[in-house]
Formats: C-alpha cells, structure tokens, sequence
C-alpha cells in the first residue's frame, strides 16, 4: 500500500472527520472508500461514454445499417402475419 499526503481545506477536513465519526471508522477509512466511490463512479461514466460513441458510430455506419436490416428480415422470415406486431408478448 502506498502512502499518500491530501491537504484538504479546513471545512472539508473536519466534515469528513464527523462523517467518519458517525460512521464508526477512521477519516482515512472514510476517505479510502470515499475515493474508490468516486473512481468506480468515474469509470461508469467513462464506460457509458464509449458506450454511446459505439452507437452513434453504428447509427452512422451503412454496414451496421445493412445488418441491422438483414437481422430484422431474419427475425420476420420465421412470423405469421398476425405476429408481426408484438410477437414477444406472452400469449395468454
């Protein structure tokens, strides 16, 4: 484990004491799982971020397009008429 130094401005610096306290934990407790929080949290949206760059990026692509259309095809190949519309509902 590496060890760090954080000045923290003073105001901060004594809320996060009284959180941990209420916590039942020590502040560098509480700061180690404030930060994993925020690290987990920063690279969700980092993930949600390339997530929608791939999509625009396929909305975009006529191959994706073409693919798309073919996949659809596929899926309606194999329906009666009468399930065309809604056929992943469950029939009673």
């Amino acid at each position: 484990m590496i060890a760090l130094s954080v000045s923290l401005p003073d105001d901060m610096a004594k809320a996060s004491q009284q959180v941990a306290k209420e916590l039942g934990m020590s502040r560098t407790q509480f700061i180690r799982l404030s930060v994993a929080h925020e690290l987990e949290r920063v690279h969700k949206k980092i993930a949600l971020r390339e997530m929608i760059k791939g999509f625009k990026s396929m909305q975009d692509s006529p191959d994706y397009l073409q693919n798309l259309e073919e996949l659809e095809e596929g899926f309606n190949d194999n329906l009666l008429p009468e399930e065309m519309d809604e056929w992943w509902k469950k029939k009673s």
